[in-house]
């Protein structure tokens, strides 16, 4: 399985927001994604 850029914005903003559970659509709004494409990662 091969990293693609999507999964290091989700990697970093993940450590970003620390010990604060991020739910999905929160992330999906923040990288301009589809919730469920931030699922996938």
């Amino acid at each position: 399985m091969a990293l693609k850029p999507q999964d290091v914005y989700v990697v970093l903003k993940l450590i970003a927001a620390g010990s604060r559970r991020v739910p999905y659509s929160e992330l999906a709004l923040e990288l301009a994604m589809s919730p469920s494409e931030v699922h996938l990662r």
